[in-house]
């Protein structure tokens, strides 16, 4: 299988927090996920709740561990879910990947200098 993508992921756990931007104004409920890996271009995350959908646009905070805080737009790619703990438990987990749409300047910078502290450790 070819490798897709653009930009290095960097494998980090982050906590950061996910709110879907709704037709609704004003509606600004976050959702506490862990990041996997971050890359110029885009997160994955892991939530324990199912709160999205392909296709949904979320807002992302992040405070990276660079203490740069970053509020990114993006757009659900994709949504994995996956067994927590045994099958009679019933409890789930879900894989969410998050592809970046709307990202200042300023936030790529923080994201590549927190790469690049992270490489040089």
């Amino acid at each position: 299988m070819k490798e897709r993508r653009r930009f290095m992921r960097l494998n980090a756990q982050i906590k950061v927090e996910l709110a879907k931007i709704g037709k609704v104004s004003g509606s600004t409920e976050t959702k506490p996920a862990t990041s996997k890996n971050i890359s110029e271009c885009g997160i994955a995350v892991t939530a324990y709740t199912r709160d999205f959908e392909v296709g949904d646009r979320v807002i992302i905070a992040a405070e990276l561990p660079n203490k740069k805080i970053v509020g990114l737009e993006g757009r659900v790619a994709w949504i994995r879910e996956f067994e927590v703990g045994s099958a009679e438990s019933g409890s789930r987990g879900y894989d969410i990947g998050i592809e970046f749409i709307d990202v200042s300047f300023a936030d790529i910078e923080a994201i590549r200098e927190f790469e690049n502290l992270s490489l040089n450790l």
